[in-house]
């Protein structure tokens, strides 16, 4: 990058304006995760569920055995990755097609004391 800085060439060729130009798709990004932060209270329930079902065996049985309930084909539910804005619009996805078991599953945890057990005792 110092090297474009400094040659004279180079900056005589672009008129120093590449030291300028953002990058559109970091752009996009910083305002789709800036609408994100604003339906915070709205994602934060579905990822926990989805982290619960990843993280405990328990919970993975729950989650098949839901799925089978509902007819449902058991699947990874993509987990949310903050520098990738596209997992959030992965994980609602999948949200909507399992809406039915996440919910049970989430008024579950809410009947255990608003806890999600990890470990499988």
């Amino acid at each position: 990058m110092k090297f474009l800085k400094e040659d004279p060439s180079i900056k005589l060729l672009l008129n120093d304006s590449l030291m300028h130009v953002r990058c559109c798709a970091h752009i996009l990004n910083l305002c789709v995760q800036d609408g994100l932060d604003e339906l915070r209270t709205l994602l934060e329930p579905i990822r926990g569920v989805i982290r619960w079902i990843r993280a405990a065996r328990s919970a993975k049985r729950i989650f098949k055995h839901k799925c089978d309930e509902y007819g449902l084909r058991k699947k990874v539910i993509a987990l949310y990755t903050p520098i990738r804005w596209n997992s959030t619009y992965k994980l609602l996805h999948d949200a909507i097609v399992y809406r039915d078991v996440l919910t049970d599953m989430y008024n579950e945890f809410q009947a255990s004391d608003g806890q999600f057990i990890t470990n499988d005792q």
